[in-house]
């Protein structure tokens, strides 16, 4: 129901849901070698945006505290995933035309059930 962003920014995955943000702690993605990015919500983990999976190249990243630099209000924002306002935009933010994606995607993919992870490790490979 909310914005749902997910993007490389400073080398490291961000993912933007309403007012808040999480980043994963894996750097130097920007750096012209293809990477495999998997973002999972289950909400038996939890309902805040904390509580997301970030998986880069087939393995379980770190999500940043919320702090300067880091992730923002991602341990209070709780997920809205209403499906009646769902609207989905590739390569670009949709609240501004000067957020885009720089580089190339491939086989995009959006589930309605959360993988394992060993489903995104065979993915990723």
């Amino acid at each position: 129901g909310q914005m749902f962003n997910v993007m490389i920014h400073d080398g490291r995955v961000r993912i933007e849901a309403g007012s808040c943000s999480l980043r994963g702690t894996a750097k130097d993605l920007d750096n012209d070698v293809w990477h495999h990015i998997a973002i999972t919500y289950d909400p038996a983990d939890g309902d805040k945006l904390k509580d997301v999976k970030i998986y880069v190249d087939g393995f379980l990243d770190t999500n940043t505290p919320d702090s300067s630099g880091n992730s923002y209000r991602s341990e209070d924002v709780i997920i809205n995933t209403d499906i009646n306002t769902f609207k989905m935009r590739v390569g670009a933010a949709s609240y501004s035309n000067a957020y885009y994606w720089r580089g190339s995607l491939d086989d995009i993919q959006v589930y309605d059930v959360v993988l394992t992870s060993d489903e995104i490790l065979a993915l990723a490979q």
